[in-house]
């Protein structure tokens, strides 16, 4: 390289650096200022970048789980326990059509499968749960427990939930009610040979397997157990009072409960389900007189006279009986139930004595 050509390099050079140099050099001055204050009325927010998928989404938007977890209530502080004596039911502060879900989804957590499912008039019934029971003595000898007559029994246990709303708030009430039967094998003797055999039949209701079923419902919903202990304990166990009345002059048998209407009503209504007897109308008003009406369908045969259009003469045929029980709130304190025929005569048959008194023996 020649000299001319030396110095064009070094001057090139020198250009350069000149041009990069004449640049702004400030941000070498530069430095990290504090975060700014966040003004005294509003608060920080906790920014996290991570998305986390719905559970629908993340295992391919085909979970049966996720589809049917309901949320419980937002305000658990409305549910509330309330009855007296055999006779208990929820008061939540939400309308039926937010709870029914709720309470159908309860019972398939318990393990339950429903027969009966009706959303619109908020019934719903449970299919009938087995529990095989042996001997009563475990440590009895084979002897013993082989001629035992009840060494072969069970028994079944089903629930009816029925969700009404007041009429006053908009409110649920839940109530639930238990049927039980036992089965009982009896062995086979020379003594006992024409009543030897297998054999369903119904038992008293248990109003602590209601009480249990409330309260674990209560639980499902949200409520913790500390506030569920205090409620169980703030319930006032008492009587509840009726009384059997006889009007000689009428010829006339009829009811009278202590408490307010209402109750009195879905009390009477909850021990006719607990009795398995059918009811085919229940209206708690109707009519100008605003009396309530149940017709009740009961196992009591009874004979009565068909006439035939083209004979003359009356049959007799065997029904079952049906029963009109005619609730009036005589004060704001006392209920009157009385008995009508379907022609609205007072009913004063010895079917429907036996029948008056039955449920006066529940209702007492």
């Amino acid at each position: 390289m020649n000299l001319k050509a030396t110095i064009l390099v070094v001057l090139t050079t020198a250009g350069l650096i000149a041009c990069s140099s004449s640049s702004n050099l400030d941000y070498f001055d530069s430095r990290v200022l504090p975060d700014l204050e966040v003004p005294p009325d509003l608060t920080q927010v906790d920014v996290d970048k991570s998305f986390e998928l719905p559970t629908a989404i993340s295992s391919g938007g085909d979970s049966t789980e996720a589809s049917n977890k309901i949320p419980v209530l937002a305000n658990v502080d409305s549910i509330r326990l309330e009855g007296y004596a055999d006779f208990y039911w929820l008061s939540v502060d939400q309308p039926p059509e937010n709870i029914y879900q709720l309470v159908k989804n309860f019972w398939s957590s318990e393990g339950f499968t429903l027969m009966l499912d009706e959303p619109v008039i908020g019934v719903m019934q449970t299919d009938w749960v087995y529990n095989k029971e042996g001997t009563g003595d475990p440590d009895a000898s084979f002897l013993r427990r082989f001629f035992e007559q009840d060494e072969l029994s069970a028994s079944q246990d089903q629930f009816k939930t029925r969700i009404a709303r007041d009429s006053e708030t908009g409110a649920s009430q839940i109530y639930i009610s238990h049927r039980g039967t036992t089965y009982a094998h009896t062995l086979s003797t020379r003594a006992n040979e024409d009543s030897a055999g297998n054999e369903w039949g119904f038992r008293a209701s248990e109003t602590e397997l209601e009480v249990e079923m409330l309260s674990r419902l209560m639980i499902y919903l949200g409520l913790d157990q500390s506030a569920l202990d205090e409620q169980l304990e703030s319930i006032k166990l008492f009587a509840p009072q009726a009384t059997l009345q006889v009007d000689y002059s009428e010829n006339e048998s009829y009811l009278l409960l202590n408490g307010e209407y209402t109750r009195n009503w879905n009390r009477t209504l909850h021990q006719l389900e607990r009795l398995n007897f059918e009811v085919e109308k229940a209206d708690m008003r109707s009519g100008l007189s605003g009396d309530g009406v149940m017709l009740v369908n009961t196992d009591i045969d009874v004979s009565v006279k068909v006439s035939s259009f083209f004979s003359l003469s009356s049959e007799v045929e065997t029904v079952k009986k049906q029963i009109y029980l005619i609730f009036e709130e005589e004060t704001d304190t006392i209920t009157r139930i009385s008995m009508e025929t379907i022609d609205g005569d007072i009913d004063n048959s010895p079917e429907g004595v036996e029948f008056l008194t039955l449920l006066y023996g529940y209702l007492k």
